[in-house]
Parts: structure tokens; C-alpha cells; sequence
């Protein structure tokens, strides 16, 4: 990186407004997002017991009418994809929210798509009035985070980015869920973006939110709309953004537009129209140092105020964070990223992404930016202010019932759970730091590429990849290697080659008939055996599950020469 080249992309200090030292200029943006004073709760945290009772009346529990259903019926839509989602007329209260006297208040419902398959649920709470609001909120969303061997990721992702500027947070409360009496131990509302979400800001509240499903800031087709805005099909629209505020798109089509003319100017038709850059890069900056590799397509919100056309990244769902890379669970289970997945790396999967990495100073300016929140928002002293905030609360209710039995950790006995438990959760103070050194090793690799599904042209098996981009401009080479097993254990390996200095490959095919995996590795040419990609292709595997970067499954149909 070099800090003494003047040439920005922007004709700006680098620093920006991300909390710049003493001796760099400080020089905001026009289109800065700010958040009124006192969004955030300034008091200690503390858990708060939230009771559920619920109203069953007679009547069916089909899809349209949800009259009858229990809480059993509830618990076991585990399928997102169906038109039948059950939901409970119930009464709620809270110690902040006392009894309306009123028979049922509330609805209350299974939230999160991987969270239905828990053993211990993730619920969401819709209160009947909009007036009569729980501290200015409609919809609790109390979340089990049951990956979350440490239960308070979230929580302390949301907490430490509200002090960052440019980059709006959530609000959050740790809860004790009861439901008709029965104690469903410890879960953490996060805030709920819409509405109220923008009300509670001086926001207009008929601007456009979207959560991102399956979104890379392509043209997709479902994306489509007719002349006033709205989706020509709105079921596939909202499998790729989902709509919280807006009707509207017209703006979001203009983006996505400027976004992918590969011919326009980056920075004034894309960055500097359509998007903040002081708002992307706390938001992405956020992302590395907390070590939050979830984010590629889905994950995060894109808010684009009233009248404009101007989008802001917003954060969700940071709950495999500060260190959950390392810890014993997840790397026994084989849930750890890949490197495709780390540092800037992510970035390459949208459109939008890598166009603003392939600028002469993109890299550059993620540097900065990320040092910058680093050393002024992320410091080991401000985590570990709050993670010591948080523990005499949470532990109680994780080394009990019912959270006790369903923490994320391959520990045998009570005992060495908390040993493992301290372990951890002490070891989140020094992830930022761990985290900013990955970064800063993983950016001069290749950045990840999409490998082709081989296929056979009269006896040769054919091979194409896309070319590997390296942001620092070193030559790349790739080495092949076609094994019989997914893992490419060693006496697996059935084909190899190196040193490839094309995306292309094809040989006559050697190998008996049947079923192989193709893993492709992108090497750079300074430091070839330290700086490498494999491609952004995965395969899944269950029993146990796993999923293995950078392959491609294929099968062969005829017997190769011996």
C-alpha cells in the first residue's frame, strides 16, 4: 500500500470521517448518514424477562387461517419455502411492559431460516398496535443464536458499531423468555429495520429498505419491473432482495444500472452517485475486523432514502463473529470460511465489489479505512469494557437450563464446557487484531474466480476458469488437481498438473469412468506458495456436513487410456 501517492480515487484525504487522528484532515462527505443522538441505550446492559402467554382458540391451522394453531405447530415450521406459516394470538409482557388487560395483544411466530432447524427455537413478536409500541419497537425478534457458543456475538457486533460513524447500528436487549410459564432461557432482540426503524431516526418513513437474500448487485432478471417501479414478479424479486419499506424500485434500477456499465466512470457514475463512500467502507471495514464472512450476497440491508437515488449499506446478523473462525466447534465441524471468503476477498463475489476493487486506489482506501476503525473504535480496551459488561449476565443462563443443552461445543462434561467457555469468550478481545493481520496477508493473494463445469469434447476433458485477478498486479499461475474424493486427501488424487499460465486446460481423458472433483489454485508470482486462491466454487457434503472450497464436482461417462 502506498500512503505517500495523493492520486485518491476521491479527492479526499483518506482518512475520511472514520475517525480521524489529530494530525489528518477530517473532510466528511455532503451525503454523510447521521443518526440523531440517543438512538442507543446509554444505560448498562441487562436482561430483561419478556412472558408469552398464548391464546388458542378453536378453529384450523392452515395456510390463511391460523385460528387453532399451538405452539407446537409453531415450533416445527421449519420449511421457508411453503405458504404455511403458523402463528399464536398471545398476550405479552414485559418487566418495561405491564399488562394491558387486554385478552391478546400480540402475534408471535418461528423467525430465521437456518434458526428452524435448531433444537432450541428463534421467535419473533408482533405487537397489535401500532401505537402502543414496546420502547418505540412493534416487532421483538428474540434470537437463540445457537452457533454462538458465547451467545453475545451479535450483541457486541451491533454495541461497538453505534459508536462508528457513518455506519447506522441496531439496537439491542439481552431477554429472558417465558412462554405460558415455561422458562425458554436466554435470547438477544435485535431491532427490527422498517417502519419504526426509520421513524425513530427523523427518517421518511416510505423510503426503501432491502434485506439481501441472493443479492451480488447483478441485473438479474427477477429484478425486472414494469413502469411504475413495482416487480413484474414479485416472488422472485424478493428471493433476491427482499422489500421492508418501498414500493417503488425505479431507484434501485438506476443503481443497478450505473453499477454494471462496465463503461461509465466508476467514481462519478457509480460511487458518487448512487452510493457513500465514507457509509461502505465503516460498513466493510466492520466486516473484516469483526471477522464476518457471511456477508457475500446476503446478510445485510441497502436503504435508500425518499426521493433520491442514493443507497447506504446497513448492517444484520453478525452472530459468527469475533473469532468464531477458531473456535474448537466450528473448526471441528468444518464450518470454518474459506479463504474466498476473508478479507477483501468477499468483496470480489458482487458486482459492485469489485468494480470498486479493481480502482487504482480501492485497495487503498479499504486499507485505511480499516486501520482507522481498528485503532479508534475496535481497541482491545473498548471490547473487552463490554464483553466484562456482558458476561455476569450471560453466563448464568448458558451453564443452565435449557440453554446449557444446546451450546455449540464437543465438550463431555459441565466442566470442561466452562473452561472452553471462558476460553473463548475471552479470546473475542484479541479477534480484531487476528483479524486485521488475516487481512493484511490474505489481500496479496489472487482474488477468487469461477471455475466452468468440465466437460468432455470427443475423448478429451475440457477445462475452463475464469481468470484470476491480483489486486497488487503480480502474474498468476494455476495448478489442477482431479481427485475421487472431495477432500483431495492425497492417495485421492488421481490427476495433476502446475504451473498453468492460461485458464484453459484440456488433455485426453486418462481416468476410469465415474464420479470426480476438480479443484483449481490460483497462485501469485512474488510468493507463490504463501499467496494463493482456490476458486469460489463449493461443494457440499453431508454426513457429517461439510463444505469444501474451491470445488467442482463432475462425472465421466467413458474409460480413459491406462
Amino acid at each position: 500500500m502506498n500512503k505517500n501517492n495523493k492520486n485518491y480515487l476521491l479527492a479526499i484525504p483518506l482518512c475520511l470521517s472514520l475517525g480521524c487522528s489529530e494530525t489528518t484532515e477530517n473532510q466528511p462527505l455532503p451525503n454523510d448518514i447521521q443518526e440523531p443522538a440517543g438512538i442507543y441505550y446509554s444505560s448498562p446492559p441487562d436482561v430483561i424477562r419478556v412472558d408469552v402467554k398464548t391464546v388458542t382458540p378453536n378453529g384450523p391451522c392452515v395456510p390463511g387461517d391460523y385460528t387453532g394453531c399451538t405452539l407446537e405447530d409453531v415450533n416445527n415450521d421449519t420449511d421457508t419455502t411453503d405458504d404455511f406459516e403458523p402463528e399464536l394470538i398471545i398476550q405479552f409482557t414485559a418487566d418495561d411492559f405491564p399488562d394491558d388487560s387486554k385478552p391478546s395483544n400480540a402475534s408471535f411466530r418461528l423467525r430465521g431460516q437456518s434458526a428452524r432447524h435448531e433444537g432450541i427455537k428463534s421467535y419473533r413478536i408482533k405487537l397489535d398496535s401500532k401505537d402502543a409500541l414496546w420502547r418505540g419497537e412493534r416487532r421483538l425478534q428474540l434470537n437463540k443464536h445457537a452457533s454462538d457458543f458465547t451467545r453475545v456475538r451479535n450483541k457486541l457486533s451491533f454495541d461497538m458499531m453505534a459508536a462508528i460513524p457513518n455506519l447506522p447500528s441496531l439496537r439491542t436487549q439481552f431477554v429472558n423468555l417465558f412462554i405460558d410459564n415455561t422458562d425458554y432461557g436466554f435470547y438477544t432482540h435485535v431491532e427490527y429495520v422498517g417502519k419504526e426503524y426509520l421513524t425513530r431516526r427523523n427518517w421518511d418513513e416510505d423510503s426503501g429498505i432491502y434485506k439481501a437474500e441472493y443479492f451480488d448487485f447483478t441485473l438479474h432478471d427477477a429484478l425486472l419491473l414494469n413502469e411504475l417501479g413495482a416487480p413484474l414478479n414479485e416472488a422472485a424479486f424478493e428471493t433476491v432482495l427482499e422489500t421492508k419499506r418501498g414500493d417503488d424500485h425505479r431507484a434501485l434500477l438506476k443503481m443497478l444500472n450505473a453499477v454494471n456499465n462496465a463503461n461509465n466512470n466508476f467514481e462519478t457514475d457509480v460511487l458518487n452517485k448512487h452510493f457513500n463512500l465514507n457509509n461502505f467502507l465503516a460498513w466493510e471495514a466492520a466486516i473484516i475486523l469483526m471477522g464476518n464472512t457471511d456477508v457475500t450476497k446476503s446478510n445485510y440491508y441497502l436503504y435508500n432514502p425518499k426521493g433520491t437515488e442514493a443507497f447506504y449499506f446497513l448492517p444484520w446478523d453478525f452472530s459468527s463473529t469475533w473469532g468464531y473462525d477458531w473456535t474448537p466447534s466450528t473448526i471441528a465441524g468444518g464450518f470454518a470460511p474459506g479463504q474466498a471468503h476473508q478479507g477483501p476477498h468477499n468483496l470480489w463475489a458482487s458486482t459492485f465489489g469489485r468494480r470498486f476493487l479493481s480502482q487504482p486506489n480501492g485497495l487503498d482506501l479499504l486499507n485505511e479505512a480499516v486501520l482507522e476503525i481498528k485503532e479508534k473504535y475496535l481497541t482491545p480496551e473498548k471490547i473487552a469494557a463490554l464483553t466484562s459488561s456482558y458476561y455476569n449476565l450471560v453466563f448464568p443462563f448458558v451453564t443452565s437450563e435449557p440453554d446449557i443443552g444446546y451450546l455449540a461445543t464437543n465438550q463431555k462434561t459441565f466442566d470442561s464446557m466452562f473452561v472452553e467457555y471462558d476460553t473463548v469468550y475471552e479470546g473475542m478481545i484479541e479477534s480484531v487484531q487476528k483479524n486485521y493481520d488475516r487481512f493484511l496477508k490474505v489481500q496479496h493473494s489472487p482474488m477468487p474466480f469461477n471455475v466452468e463445469q468440465p466437460y468432455l469434447s470427443e475423448d478429451n476433458i475440457i477445462l475452463n476458469w475464469e481468470a484470476a485477478v491480483d489486486l497488487q498486479g503480480d502474474a498468476v499461475s494455476y495448478d489442477v488437481d482431479i481427485a475421487t474424493m472431495p477432500g483431495f486427501a492425497e492417495d485421492s488424487i488421481k490427476f495433476s498438473i502446475r504451473n498453468l499460465t492460461n485458464s484453459s486446460y484440456s488433455t485426453p481423458w486418462m481416468l476410469a469412468r465415474g464420479d470426480y472433483y476438480l479443484k483449481i489454485t490460483a497462485r501469485d508470482s512474488a510468493y507463490p506458495t504463501e499467496n494463493w486462491q482456490v476458486a469460489a466454487n463449493e461443494y457440499y457434503t453431508e454426513g457429517p456436513s461439510k463444505t469444501h472450497y474451491g470445488v467442482v464436482a463432475f462425472s465421466v461417462d467413458i474409460n480413459g487410456a491406462q
